[in-house]
């Protein structure tokens, strides 16, 4: 059975439940997942009389209980929780608000039998046989009333209302006692009704009027599944009744007549309920038109996503094996660095050697330290001024050549990020052109191809005949192969090649990737390498000019001492040129490696949307497909809806007659007692606080 018809039912017997309860509305509740549909079914169907009803009784207490199959409650929601749900808002779930249960007036008590044993609620699931199904009703709340001068505890009166809705392809044979049954041909739909306490309130005899506190139901079941359950316990129809006026027969007949006139309610309710669910049923043709122009556009997206999708792996590939071979080249940096940095250590150590060895005592070298200790050894000898000339000689020649320096370290970089740059957006170009390219191809070959088999169609009129399932599937196959085929041939290929360059030369493409080169060159990043190249190019330079041919000569005219040290650190000074070169190069390295893995993480990342958006699309395709297969269902379920509740209300013209106006008539036998008892009752109802509403929802019972 289609499942929103299946709410529908209950949602309808809800709604006579709660007018026999004193006309104070609709309540609905469910599991996250059904709220907002019941929410939306009761608020297009409930008639101007719910919505006054509702109003009217926006201060009662209302809890909201949620029972096991068996009847334990397991979780109860309070009443500004319950306004919420009719309202705009649903509650999530932390607001099941465990933490504040209290008593529950009346208790639900679930039993179930099949073949006249016993059986638990989830051993019962998937049986076949016959089964009987009580709830029991047990008031738990008395007060304190006054009886004929005396103090006297009465239990709070409350109107029991309970409906089910049983599957006839699992159900049949099915009777009940103390309520009533009405069969649309689908499903039978079950509404009790019990008095728990009251009985003992009036002390009327059972053998005169039994006043039912239980609800049984029996049934021959075939793989037993139950939907959930729903329960309304009210005393509001008691709370409204004056008991001033039950000091007369007269007036306690008016009293009593509230009653019979609260069913006769419940009549006009069902009866308008049909009215709405009529309009209802009008709309549904609608809505399946709807259904079907959805339909189409949703393949038509699915189409789009996966050539997405393919593109999205292509790039992933590349940019994966680009991030491979820089990672594997970068893995090797610190090998590399380190073996050098080895080599200037040792080298170090044999001068500071040869150093010690001339008599002179210095600190220990280092790489960072070996050029100030060496200069202050060469200071401290004779010709040191020397040195010191040649140094800051070749340090003015280096800074006149910065601007020249600067020119060249910002000329690489530009190139490299124009390289970039332009391979981005020839990639972006590639990929509109060929997209264009294919949507012509396409147009073409499904011409040629329908037009082979003497139907000839635009792409259009193929895409919505295979949508429509009249396009056979060799046909199908045919028009992809070739498609491909032509896509992959050198002409194609060549074409696109063509005006892919066509488009690079574009003054507009020119212009974009020329302002994106410029973007680039001034964010923070690129400055940053800019001027640490420049730096260390600054600093090769002093140190080649130093181990150059021209210092050398000049250090040769100093003494021999200073000679010989100018010479060693000349000599480390040519390596540390090699070394600044190398460190330079595997920051390159290291710099190209993380920016291709980033570029992989971004692509993966572009990757798994297009996949997840792929996923999506043909889950959407899929149910709305199945949307599309079950619109004739749900106008067919309306209409049988429509018809039940019709149904239901000449069911409950029934119930009036021969149990609210039986009630009355027990009266007549002893008035004045029953008069009294009567009036304590009421007299308890009115001394709550406000009229109390209850809403149980059971759980359903399936096979897991």
């Amino acid at each position: 059975m289609n499942r929103n018809k299946k709410w529908k039912s209950a949602v309808s017997v809800v709604l006579c439940a709660t007018m026999v309860a004193g006309g104070s509305g609709v309540t609905t509740y469910a599991k996250n997942n059904d709220i907002k549909a019941e929410r939306n079914i009761v608020k297009n169907t409930e008639t101007k009389a719910v919505k006054e009803s509702k109003n009217a009784t926006s201060n009662e207490e209302v809890l909201y209980v949620f029972t096991n199959s068996d009847g334990a409650v397991n979780k109860i929601i309070v009443s500004d929780e319950m306004r919420k749900m009719i309202g705009d808002a649903i509650p999530k779930d932390d607001v099941n608000l465990l933490g504040i249960q209290k008593n529950i007036p009346v208790q639900l008590e679930i039993s179930y039998e099949l073949n006249g044993k016993k059986i638990s609620p989830a051993d019962l699931a998937g049986k076949d046989g016959h089964v009987k199904i009580r709830i029991d009703y047990k008031n738990q709340e008395k007060k304190t009333c006054i009886v004929d001068g005396k103090k006297e505890q009465m239990f709070v009166p409350y109107v029991m209302l309970t409906g089910m809705i049983l599957e006839n392809d699992v159900f049949s044979n099915v009777k009940v006692t103390n309520g009533k049954l009405v069969d649309d041909g689908d499903r039978t739909v079950v509404a009790g009704i019990a008095l728990p306490g009251i009985q003992e309130n009036l002390k009327i005899s059972e053998d005169k009027l039994e006043l039912p506190d239980y609800v049984e139901i029996e049934a021959d079941a075939q793989g037993f599944k139950m939907m959930e359950t729903m329960t309304i316990a009210t005393n509001e129809i008691f709370g409204e009744l004056d008991s001033s006026k039950f000091n007369s027969a007269n007036g306690l007949k008016d009293s009593l007549d509230q009653m019979t006139s609260a069913m006769g309610q419940l009549m006009d309710g069902s009866n308008k309920l049909a009215d709405g669910l009529h309009t209802l049923n009008e709309k549904t043709g609608e809505l399946s038109n709807g259904i079907g122009q959805l339909a189409l556009g949703s393949a038509q997206l699915e189409n789009g996503v996966s050539t997405l999708d393919g593109g999205a792996g292509q790039l992933l590939d590349g940019s994966s094996q680009l991030s491979t071979g820089l990672s594997t080249l970068a893995s090797n940096n610190e090998a590399l660095t380190g073996g050098a940095q080895q080599v200037f250590n040792t080298l170090l150590s044999t001068a500071q050697a040869e150093i010690e060895k001339a008599g002179l005592s210095v600190p220990q070298l280092s790489i960072g330290n070996y050029a100030d200790v060496l200069n202050g050894v060469i200071g401290s000898l004779d010709q040191n001024a020397v040195y010191d000339q040649a140094l800051k000689m070749v340090t003015a020649k280096v800074e006149e050549k910065r601007p020249l320096i600067e020119e060249g370290v910002k000329k690489v970089v530009a190139e490299q990020v124009t390289a970039q740059v332009t391979a981005k957006v020839q990639q972006e170009v590639q990929a509109k052109v060929t997209e264009g390219v294919k949507a012509q191809v396409e147009e073409k070959v499904i011409q040629t191809v329908t037009a082979a088999i003497g139907s000839p169609m635009t792409k259009e009129q193929y895409d919505q005949a295979v949508q429509a399932g009249k396009v056979p599937q060799e046909v199908q196959e045919k028009v992809v192969a070739t498609i491909e085929a032509q896509m992959n041939s050198e002409d194609i290929q060549g074409t696109i090649r063509g005006l892919v360059e066509g488009k690079m030369a574009e003054a507009g493409t020119k212009d974009l990737v020329a302002t994106t080169i410029n973007q680039q060159m001034q964010t923070a990043e690129v400055q940053a390498i800019i001027a640490q190249n420049i730096e260390i190019q600054v600093q090769q330079k002093i140190s080649e000019a130093m181990a150059s041919d021209e210092v050398k000569q000049k250090m040769e005219a100093a003494s021999e001492g200073a000679k010989a040290v100018i010479k060693l650190k000349a000599a480390l000074d040519g390596y540390n040129s090699f070394y600044l070169g190398l460190v330079s190069y595997t920051n390159g390295v290291a710099t190209a490696a993380q920016g291709a893995a980033d570029l992989n993480a971004g692509v993966l990342t572009l990757k798994n949307g297009t996949s997840a958006l792929l996923g999506g699309t043909k889950e959407l395709n899929a149910g709305i497909n199945q949307l599309k297969g079950a619109a004739p269902a749900l106008i067919d379920g309306v209409a049988q809806l429509k018809d039940g509740s019709v149904k239901l209300s000449d069911g409950l013209g029934e119930f009036n007659e021969k149990a609210v106006k039986k009630l009355v008539g027990a009266v007549d036998g002893d008035l004045g007692k029953l008069a009294t008892r009567l009036k304590g009752m009421v007299n308890v109802s009115k001394g709550e606080d406000q009229p109390v509403k209850i809403i149980y929802r059971t759980e359903k019972i399936e096979a897991k």
